[in-house]
């Protein structure tokens, strides 16, 4: 069971061994309602009550947990610390309703991890690169042409972007399909070609091609 332990609201009453006994106590429960967060046979009831835990740990197991009920999970798809909300969005059993509320969320990274989730169906998924497109603060598609964890049909969005930095991050970006590449090594910007030669998916005729255009490119920072 989940130990409780009464505090009087005067504080000047605690002795120091008052004070000390209650935080051990606390302590105490702490590492017992971890457990209990973490443990998939934990009863979904208890998960329920630990959804709402003061502890944002604690909250991040319950998250995590497979066990956790549906209503308990759509609680912790709104919770305050965004870690909690990420390490939901990145759930391989995330059920389809708490992606498209994740969907929404207030930080990219929330948002690049539902777009990447095997689980988030389809719509999302195009929904979520629809609105990445039209955003029309560039630092914002910058951010996401940079994230590591950028989606290749988001990427393949980005290369069209009108803002040659966010085609540079898109040319540089790890995980860039060479289909991408392709269409970049035909960019205007000879910085955004140069970018596409030195990417070490980018094919190697291509590559020699873009370098020696390059070299007679002033167009290269």
């Amino acid at each position: 069971m989940l130990w409780r332990v009464s505090v009087s609201s005067d504080q000047g009453a605690l002795s120091d061994l008052d004070r000390l006994m209650l935080r051990r106590a606390a302590e105490g429960r702490y590492g017992n309602r971890c457990a209990l967060a973490e443990d998939p046979k934990t009863p979904p009831e208890r998960l329920s009550m630990l959804a709402v835990d003061p502890a944002p740990h604690v909250r991040l197991l319950v998250a995590t947990n497979p066990g956790t009920p549906l209503a308990a999970l759509k609680r912790l798809a709104r919770d305050g610390d965004p870690k909690i909300r990420l390490a939901i969005a990145r759930k391989a059993d995330a059920p389809e309703e708490i992606l498209s509320i994740l969907a929404e969320d207030s930080e990219t990274e929330t948002r690049i991890a539902v777009m990447n989730n095997d689980a988030t169906p389809r719509h999302v998924r195009a929904g979520l690169i629809e609105k990445l497109l039209k955003n029309r603060d560039t630092k914002l598609r910058l951010a996401d042409a940079q994230n590591p964890d950028c989606h290749p049909a988001a990427l393949q969005g980005l290369s069209k972007d009108e803002d040659v930095d966010v085609r540079k991050a898109v040319a540089e970006h790890v995980h860039a399909p060479v289909s991408v590449l392709l269409a970049l090594a035909r960019d205007d910007s000879g910085a955004v070609r140069r970018r596409v030669a030195t990417h070490v998916s980018t094919p190697e005729p291509l590559r020699q091609s873009l370098l020696t255009s390059l070299a007679r490119d002033r167009d290269v920072c």
